[in-house]
C-alpha cells in the first residue's frame, strides 16, 4: 500500500475532498484485486450509508436489560472464562471444526 498516499489522506481527513483526493481514490480502486471487488464495493457503500446508520444508532433506545446468563445466552460466563484464561486457541477451534 502506498504509505505516502495514506499519510496525505489522513492529513486531509477533516477537510473537503479535492480533485486530487478523488483521483487518488480512483487509482486505489483500480488496484483492488478482482477477488475482493465485491467486498470493496460493500465497504464503500457502507461509507456512503454511514450517516444514516449513525442516526439510527443515536435514536435507538438504551439497552437497560440485565446482563446475566438467563438473558444473555451465556455471555457473562464466557467473559468470566476468558478472563481466567479458560479458552480454546483459534487453531484448535479450526482443527476441531476441520477448517483449514
Amino acid at each position: 500500500m502506498d504509505c505516502e498516499h495514506t499519510r496525505r489522506m489522513k492529513e486531509r481527513h477533516h477537510t473537503m475532498p479535492t480533485t486530487a483526493d478523488r483521483q487518488d481514490l480512483r487509482r486505489l480502486v483500480e488496484l483492488i484485486p478482482a477477488s475482493t471487488v465485491g467486498t470493496a464495493a460493500g465497504f464503500l457503500e457502507g461509507l456512503i450509508e454511514e450517516p444514516a446508520i449513525l442516526e439510527s444508532l443515536a435514536a435507538a433506545p438504551v439497552d437497560d436489560e440485565s446482563d446475566d446468563d438467563d438473558s444473555d445466552g451465556g455471555l457473562t460466563t464466557a467473559r468470566e472464562e476468558a478472563a481466567k484464561g479458560d479458552t480454546v486457541p483459534h487453531h484448535e477451534v479450526k482443527r476441531r471444526l476441520r477448517i483449514s
